[in-house]
């Protein structure tokens, strides 16, 4: 994002669109990993690590296949 796009929505960033960007600012959040501590913090990473790894290659179609819960 630009400075001027930045400054245009008054200075908020917008959320992450993608997994590695998302995964890239909670890796940087030292107030969730303080808040959930290291065990958890370091494991949510891991997983989320995992996630992407898994579906790196895959179509939206193919990840909302996986992914959904059968009711």
């Amino acid at each position: 994002m630009t400075k001027e796009q930045n400054k245009a929505l008054g200075g908020i960033n917008p959320l992450p669109s993608r997994l590695q960007e998302s995964l890239d600012a909670f890796k940087s959040n030292a107030v969730l990993q303080d808040a959930l501590g290291q065990a958890l913090f370091e494991t949510i990473i891991a997983i989320r690590l995992e996630e992407f790894a898994l579906f790196m290659k895959s179509t939206p179609a193919e990840i909302i296949a996986a992914t959904c819960w059968q009711q």
